[in-house]
């Protein structure tokens, strides 16, 4: 989508009072600071709910807001900073920057956060993040944009990079405390989410977003922390991403962000998405994405639990059950066409689907890598 100024926005049959340089996404819009965002940004740098996902100490005095403020107005040649707008009602709601601007090798950091409590968890990073995304290749012809990921594997790595992103692992990360949630055991649970979350507040540049591979881990930052009651956990949930979800969300933004392989004929994709992806999202896009690659047909499996959940499917007493657990995905895996590829992003799925059949499940990284 094109930038656009306010003009563009404007009520029909009413003037806008003033011109501004806008970016629009589906849900916000980026637009330059004006001097009377200081108030907000003050409250919002001084609220420990939110500062402690920042790389910054707090508090923070007026004037010295006011004064970064002047700053973020006319910025250095190696950064560029936005307010984050609801595009529905034009309220202010966070801020967004692409720093650390190599403009030769064409390479920045780019983050944000959400400041208002009531526009947490409702979309508007993400959008946040598509807008800046698109506007960073298609506006500044950077090439790469840095960006953290909690999860770590070869596939992922590479799928991110053609997609043009410089990929970090978070390094000292701990356990996501499943294994111990899950068996009740909450205060190593909440232990581990702390060291976790203070390891991000930490990062170099403390609002990009961060991806996940394993969806139980996911799952657990972005919802079981919270259950937890750990301290500043909603602020932060809004950079988190599931790995399929980032990339599905970048291609409806960038249909073309990635050339593949041409593929000479066509293939089944058998997509089992796991419990803990199910109970917060659709899994309806992962076929979507699959079918993206050349030549492939995908369809998301009416699975239910593959059976291992976690630990449980491991126990020598649980075995059986395990199994029986597994008969309804095993029954559809079955009934798939000759050459189809199963999917799996979970690792205890993928465990069991390959201990109980002749096949190697693979993670949606792996597909997508395999195509480049």
């Amino acid at each position: 989508m094109p930038n656009r100024t306010e003009r563009d926005f404007a009520e029909p049959g009413r003037e806008p009072t003033r011109r501004r340089f806008m970016i629009a996404g589906e849900h916000v819009i980026l637009r330059a600071f004006e001097r009377d965002d200081a108030e907000r940004c003050y409250r919002w740098i001084n609220d420990p709910n939110i500062v402690r996902t920042l790389k910054t100490r707090y508090p923070i005095a007026f004037q010295n807001e006011i004064e970064w403020l002047e700053r973020a107005m006319n910025p250095s040649h190696g950064e560029r900073h936005f307010a984050i707008e609801r595009r529905d009602d034009r309220t202010h709601i966070g801020n967004a920057s692409i720093h650390g601007i190599d403009w030769v090798s064409q390479t920045a950091w780019f983050g944000l956060f959400i400041g208002e409590p009531s526009a947490w968890n409702r979309g508007f990073g993400g959008d946040s993040i598509r807008t800046l995304v698109r506007f960073a290749f298609d506006e500044m012809n950077l090439g790469k944009l840095r960006i953290n990921v909690f999860d770590y594997n070869d596939r992922a790595k590479h799928v991110l990079e053609a997609l043009g992103f410089e990929v970090s692992l978070v390094k000292d990360r701990r356990c996501c405390g499943r294994p111990a949630f899950s068996q009740g055991n909450l205060d190593a649970a909440a232990k581990l989410a702390n060291h976790n979350l203070k390891i991000l507040a930490s990062l170099q540049y403390y609002n990009t977003p961060i991806i996940f591979l394993e969806p139980s881990c996911w799952s657990m930052f972005v919802e079981d922390y919270r259950e937890l009651q750990i301290d500043n956990v909603d602020n932060i949930a809004s950079r988190y991403f599931l790995f399929e979800k980032f990339v599905d969300d970048l291609f409806a933004q960038e249909p073309d962000a990635i050339r593949f392989k041409p593929e000479s004929r066509s293939r089944g994709i058998a997509i089992h998405p796991h419990c803990h992806a199910k109970s917060i999202l659709n899994p309806s896009f992962m076929a979507r994405l699959a079918e993206r690659l050349p030549g492939k047909k995908a369809t998301v499996l009416d699975t239910a639990c593959c059976g291992m959940a976690g630990a449980f499917g491991s126990l020598a007493e649980k075995y059986d059950l395990s199994v029986k657990i597994a008969q309804r995905l095993l029954d559809q895996i079955d009934n798939q066409p000759p050459g189809t590829e199963v999917i799996a992003s979970g690792t205890s799925c993928r465990h069991q689907i390959s201990d109980l059949t002749n096949l190697r499940p693979k993670h949606m990284a792996e597909l997508i890598a395999e195509a480049l």
